[in-house]
């Protein structure tokens, strides 16, 4: 902060008589006139600068305090979106692992279904779908073929 800026010092006023401009005596009373009019000049900069250069300081201090509660509350904000990224982070992670375990047990059942063993295994196990020495396919077959013929014997029965 700026001092208060002291008087500058003031000759005395002359008490001469001017006889023509130019004498030493007009010289030194343009001198005073200068001296007086700058210090007056000092004093009025003076009067209106301090209290400006108080409200100036006390502005900047305020920003201050500002700046430093902003920086505080990115930093918080900052802190608290990296908290929640990480969290759904995880959560996608989570479900990624999930869904990739899922998609490798289907394709292992496919690939179980579709390899040699199972196919000896299912054949293996075959004769136990045999009905009386027969095998199911044909069995299927048999009900297919009744099945044509009572709807022509109803067909018959009904269209002369």
């Amino acid at each position: 902060m700026q001092q208060p800026l002291q008087p500058a010092f003031q000759p005395p006023q002359p008490d001469c008589l001017v006889w023509y401009a130019g004498d030493p005596c007009d010289v030194l009373i343009q001198q005073y006139h200068q001296a007086t009019e700058l210090s007056q000049r000092k004093e009025w900069q003076a009067s209106v600068i301090v209290p400006l250069q108080k409200q100036i300081d006390d502005q900047q201090r305020i920003i201050k305090s500002l700046q430093v509660q902003i920086a505080a509350q990115t930093n918080a904000v900052l802190q608290s979106e990296a908290h929640t990224g990480a969290i759904f982070s995880g959560i996608g992670a989570g479900l990624g692992a999930a869904l990739a375990f899922i998609v490798a047990l289907a394709c292992f059942r496919r690939l179980a279904r579709k390899s040699p063993i199972m196919k000896q295994e299912q054949d293996e196990a075959a004769p136990s779908t045999q009905l009386n020495g027969t095998s199911l396919a044909a069995s299927k077959a048999a009900v297919a073929t009744c099945d044509s013929e009572s709807e022509q014997h109803v067909y018959s029965a009904y269209h002369p």
